[in-house]
C-alpha cells in the first residue's frame, strides 16, 4: 500500500504529464491552424498593410508593440497601426478613419498570426498585457501568466463583454485551470461565428 506522500507524488506527475501532453497538443493545433490558412490570412495582411501604407506613406504600417508573456517574459507583438503617430504612441488617442475601422472589426490583430508561429502567442490565451499594467495589478492577476497569451480568450466571447481587468483576469484563470484541447477549438470556433455575426458583441480591447 502506497504512502500518502507516494500518493502525492504520483497524483502530481500524471497531473504534469496531462498538462505537457495538452501543452504539445495546444501547439499542434496553433500550427496546423495558421498554416492551413496562410494563404487567407497572409493576403489579408498584406491588403491591409498597403491600405494603411497608402494613407500615410511616412508612418510604419506595422508595429511591433513590447507585451508580457507567459511567466513575465516580454516579446514583441504584431499589429496593424490606427493611430495618426508612430507605434510608440500606445497611448495616443488620435485613431485615424481606417484604424477606427481596423480596431472595431480587430483586423488590427490579424498580423499576431505571425507571433502564433513563432511560439510568443497561440490562438486561444490570455490577451496579452503591458508590463506597466500589470505592475499595477493585484498579485492574484498574475496567475494569467501561467499560459501563452493568445489571439481570442473567454471574456472577449462573453455576451455582455467585461468590464473591468477583474472580470478578464477571473475569466483568463478559470481558462487555464480547464484548458484543454478541445475546448480550444471549440473557442476558436465560438470565435469565428462571433467574429461573423452582424451584431457581435466581442469585447474590444483589454480592459
Amino acid at each position: 500500500m502506497n504512502s500518502p506522500t507516494e500518493s502525492i507524488s504520483d497524483a502530481t506527475t500524471v497531473y504534469l504529464a496531462g498538462r505537457q501532453r495538452n501543452v504539445r497538443a495546444k501547439r499542434l493545433i496553433d500550427l496546423v491552424v495558421v498554416l492551413s490558412t496562410a494563404p487567407v490570412w497572409l493576403s489579408l495582411v498584406g491588403m491591409l498593410w498597403l491600405l494603411v501604407k497608402l494613407s500615410d506613406p511616412y508612418a510604419p504600417a506595422l508595429c511591433w508593440e513590447e507585451r508580457t508573456g507567459r511567466l513575465g517574459r516580454p516579446f514583441k507583438m504584431a499589429r496593424i497601426r490606427t493611430t495618426s503617430q508612430d507605434c510608440a504612441a500606445v497611448r495616443d488617442q488620435r485613431v485615424t478613419g481606417i484604424g477606427a475601422v481596423l480596431r472595431s472589426t480587430h483586423l488590427d490583430e490579424m498580423p499576431q498570426l505571425f507571433n502564433v508561429l513563432a511560439g510568443s502567442m497561440s490562438l486561444v490565451g490570455p490577451r496579452p498585457s503591458t508590463t506597466a499594467r500589470l505592475e499595477h495589478r493585484r498579485c492574484w492577476w498574475r496567475g494569467r501568466l501561467d499560459a501563452v497569451p493568445g489571439l481570442t480568450d473567454l471574456g472577449q466571447l462573453q455576451r455582455s463583454g467585461v468590464g473591468s481587468f477583474d472580470e478578464r483576469a477571473r475569466c483568463d484563470i478559470a481558462y487555464i485551470r480547464s484548458q484543454s484541447p478541445l475546448g480550444d477549438v471549440k473557442l476558436i470556433l465560438a470565435t469565428i461565428a462571433q467574429w461573423l455575426s452582424p451584431d457581435s458583441t466581442r469585447s474590444s480591447r483589454m480592459p
